[in-house]
């Protein structure tokens, strides 16, 4: 069972129009969001 909580992953992208904020990925739905960085989204390591 996928948990309801925060599952936001961030990416390493940069929003072009305002650079506080960051591209994250919702992995429950596949939505994209940009959050501010200070923003407590997850970190994913992918080699």
């Amino acid at each position: 069972m996928i948990s309801s909580a925060n599952n936001n992953y961030w990416s390493s992208t940069t929003n072009s129009n305002n650079t506080q904020n960051a591209w994250n990925v919702n992995q429950n739905n596949g939505n994209t969001n940009n959050n501010n960085k200070t923003n407590t989204n997850k970190v994913r390591c992918v080699r």
